[in-house]
């Protein structure tokens, strides 16, 4: 039941006390799009998706991770981690990004799980496509 007054709309439905009205939103939209078969994202705010549809062909779950530049490798234990170093040694070399390498994120036998792009953003896969969701965001973190 709602009432008009003036220009202000109330209504008597409550939402539950643990929501506000922008969580309810962003809740609402991530059911829709993960019904659509896609991955939700709410403004800037990227919600993780489900990695069994990252990576459907993994058999086993991954071991260890590893942030490979160049030729050296550095364990990692996240995708944040990872993007978190390389945008450290980025800033520190000062190099722009055609003359940074590309890092990839590999797993223990050395398939490709993921790039860092030069923003610092994760991305699955060994390059960047238009479909792509990142896998982690380093502006909302």
């Amino acid at each position: 039941m709602s009432r008009k007054t003036e220009a202000m709309v109330t209504s008597d439905c409550r939402l539950p006390t643990r929501l506000s009205l922008e969580e309810d939103r962003a809740l609402r939209f991530a059911a829709r799009a993960r019904a659509k078969g896609g991955t939700p994202t709410v403004g800037a705010i990227v919600l993780i998706p489900d990695p069994r549809n990252i990576l459907p062909h993994a058999k086993s779950p991954i071991k260890a991770m590893f942030l490979r530049v160049g030729g050296n490798a550095y364990q990692v234990a996240s995708f944040a981690q990872a993007s978190q170093m390389f945008c450290v040694a980025r800033d520190k070399s000062g190099e722009g990004a055609s003359n940074t390498p590309s890092p990839l994120i590999v797993d223990d036998a050395g398939s490709v799980i993921a790039h860092v792009s030069y923003n610092g953003r994760v991305w699955p896969g060994d390059a960047w496509t238009v479909d792509a969701m990142p896998l982690y965001d380093n502006r909302v973190a």
